[in-house]
């Protein structure tokens, strides 16, 4: 299993990648301020249970940005083609 792999099986790469999907409907380019605060949150909260699970989730939580903006551009581009 590569890296890539690995970060989109955790739970926290899961739990972000919902919240990013929840709050599609915002303005354009809020998905990533929305996601780092609701990280911030937890992770002021101590809610990763350790640094090295909040360095896990952090790295979840980029990557399900990535992936998400990755998708809009291929919806965007698909609904130009079409």
């Amino acid at each position: 299993m590569n890296d890539l792999e690995r970060i989109r099986n955790r739970k926290s790469y899961k739990l972000f990648s919902k919240e990013a999907e929840f709050f599609s409907g915002c303005g354009p380019g809020d998905m990533p301020k929305i996601l780092k605060h609701i990280f911030e949150l937890l992770d002021g909260r101590r809610a990763f249970g350790s640094r090295t699970n909040a360095y896990f989730a952090e790295e979840s939580m980029e990557q399900a940005i990535k992936d998400f903006k990755a998708e809009e551009k291929e919806m965007a581009y698909q609904e130009r083609v079409a």
